[in-house]
């Protein structure tokens, strides 16, 4: 039980580092499909931001009264669709709304550790959440790998579908 709990709020946490540094890699192919104003450009930095200041302010509260399992199950499951929505955006607009709500379920992904500091067996404890970083830096490597591998292949939608995978 123990190592499908790492396994599965670790692969969460993946997602989370993925999700973070995914517009590092996308803005530049982003203005140049939609002739976005440097402005618009500025919000797409800063919206995954903005909906985490929202999402931090709601999440404890939410897992204080239904439980860690159920914050972490939807704030994972927000953050897997708004990413596949911003995957699909039709445009900039949509797309700035998409991250925005990618960011309001990130502030909440971190349920998963919470939730496996309190279950996972007291001798052992340590050892797996030191393992359960990791997988952050894992999510960090493979986006990298994403954006060579793939943005320029298959574009920027490919690179915000696959990065949500682990979510």
């Amino acid at each position: 039980l123990h190592w499908r709990l790492l396994m599965a709020a670790g692969l969460t946490w993946t997602g989370d580092a993925m999700e973070l540094s995914v517009m590092a890699f996308v803005i530049p192919a982003l203005k140049e499909e939609w002739s976005i104003p440097q402005a618009a450009l500025d919000l797409f930095s800063s919206a995954l931001f903005v909906g985490m200041l929202v999402g931090a302010l709601a999440w404890g509260s939410f897992s204080d009264a239904f439980g860690r399992r159920a914050g972490w199950l939807v704030t994972t499951t927000l953050t897997a669709v708004a990413g596949l929505v911003s995957a699909v955006a039709p445009n900039w607009q949509t797309f700035i709304l998409a991250r925005l709500l990618v960011g309001v379920g990130l502030a909440g992904t971190n349920i998963g550790f919470a939730l496996s500091s309190e279950l996972l067996a007291r001798d052992a404890r340590g050892t797996q959440l030191m393992l359960f970083e990791l997988f952050f830096v894992g999510g960090s490597v493979l986006e990298v790998m994403l954006a060579w591998l793939v943005l320029p292949r298959s574009g920027w939608r490919s690179v915000l579908a696959l990065s949500t995978l682990p979510l």
